[in-house]
């Protein structure tokens, strides 16, 4: 009898000390296990979880080199899904150094396939262009011709305005190019023919502008 209870008592220190030593290895979640914080758990099936809640799962790290999510892939793989088009505040790419699509760079055109005669005020064309901020305008006009006396062409903003080095004489096609800083606002670029001459004849025109963000770097034009 006594020798039964010695084998009993052993087998349940056997049991006990057993438990202590599995208690202390580390743990994790299985498949269809709760999830177990601080460990690695583990699961050969996704997990979809739904609730009615403002916010479905928050996330915060309190240390100040810790990072909050981290998500791995496989290569070539997304590492995030989403079913929505809703720009996210402070997450969705929206602008580009500080500036919307639209502020890049615009474009304004105009062509004449015969620019004749009748154009008596001499303007073979004429581009309206919107700056949605201050910026440059870069710019050209051509303009082919025949004659034997020599005329004017140029570029200039609005009625008043010429833009600086872009006078150019000729007497058979004529074509220039300028830039200038310009402030946000509407603005009306014209290629211009002056001190023309009854003996030249005028063909096809062109006009083209463009409005580009500045940042002060650089040369600037002098009206």
């Amino acid at each position: 009898m006594r020798h039964r209870w010695e084998r009993f008592l052993v087998g349940v220190a056997g049991v006990v000390v057993g438990a202590l030593v599995i208690s202390m290895l580390p743990v994790g979640a299985a498949t269809g296990d709760p999830l177990v914080l601080g460990e690695a758990n583990g699961s050969i099936k996704g997990t979809v979880m739904r609730t009615g809640g403002v916010r479905s799962l928050k996330i915060v790290n309190n240390r100040s080199n810790g990072t909050p999510l981290e998500l791995v892939a496989q290569a070539g793989q997304p590492p995030l899904l989403v079913n929505s088009s809703t720009k996210v505040a402070g997450f969705n790419a929206d602008l580009l150094d500080s500036r919307h699509a639209n502020e890049l760079i615009r474009v304004a055109y105009d062509a004449r396939d015969d620019f004749g005669e009748g154009n008596s005020p001499g303007i073979a064309g004429w581009v309206p262009i919107t700056a949605p901020r201050p910026g440059m305008l870069v710019m050209g006009g051509s303009v082919s011709a025949q004659g034997s006396v020599a005329y004017e062409c140029g570029l200039w903003i609005d009625d008043n305005t010429r833009v600086p080095g872009t006078a150019r004489l000729s007497s058979e096609s004529c074509s220039t190019q300028g830039a200038v800083a310009v402030d946000k606002g509407t603005y009306y670029v014209k290629f211009v023919i002056r001190d023309r001459s009854a003996t030249t004849t005028f063909g096809e025109a062109a006009t083209w502008v463009m409005w580009v963000p500045f940042d002060g770097n650089g040369a600037v034009p002098t009206p």
